[in-house]
């Protein structure tokens, strides 16, 4: 096993106290190869979570826009269906007055 992957296992805090020693030694460089590592994967995993939420945006903005034309459309369906109400509601009472003024006793 290598000197970096040793010290994968450490806490962030026991990574800071190996990063303490000397700067120039051999220690101080492996453990910030192992420091950099972990910024690196951190970021890439920070990156993979903002795709992820910009992709359930995208499907949000998409079920918006389905609904608003759904209801839009519902919206033209009812209306027609009161047109057609308000002509059929007429045509019988034309009808019935029909009916009325022509069986009426004279």
């Amino acid at each position: 096993m290598h000197e970096r992957q040793k010290l994968a296992s450490l806490t962030l805090d026991e990574l800071a106290d190996k990063l303490a020693v000397d700067a120039n030694s051999l220690a101080h460089s492996i453990a910030m190869a192992e420091f950099t590592r972990r910024q690196t994967l951190a970021q890439q995993q920070a990156a993979d979570a903002q795709i992820d939420a910009s992709s359930a945006q995208i499907k949000s903005g998409q079920a918006i826009t389905d609904t608003a034309e759904y209801t839009r459309k519902n919206a033209r369906y009812m209306l027609w269906s009161v047109i057609v109400l308000a002509i059929t509601g007429s045509l019988s009472f034309v009808a019935a007055a029909w009916q009325i003024l022509h069986t009426a006793p004279h």
